[in-house]
């Protein structure tokens, strides 16, 4: 998250943390830096795509035409 900026390193330090969680409200720049940088996590969407996968797996869709 670092190097992709996506999150900053600051430490246990209230100070730093209030510091950097402060820039951020204040400073339009350097919050849309970090808004528009690319998420190295994905995208969120795992689990809908793993539910969908598995109940294809244990609930395959049936071709009613062919069940005679």
């Amino acid at each position: 998250g670092v190097m992709a900026g996506t999150a900053i390193l600051v430490g246990t330090k209230t100070n730093r943390i209030v510091k950097n969680c402060q820039n951020l409200l204040d400073n339009p720049f350097e919050y849309a830096k970090m808004a528009r940088a690319t998420n190295p996590y994905g995208d969120g969407k795992s689990v809908e795509r793993i539910v969908e996968i598995m109940k294809n797996y244990f609930w395959p869709k049936r071709d009613l035409r062919s069940a005679s």
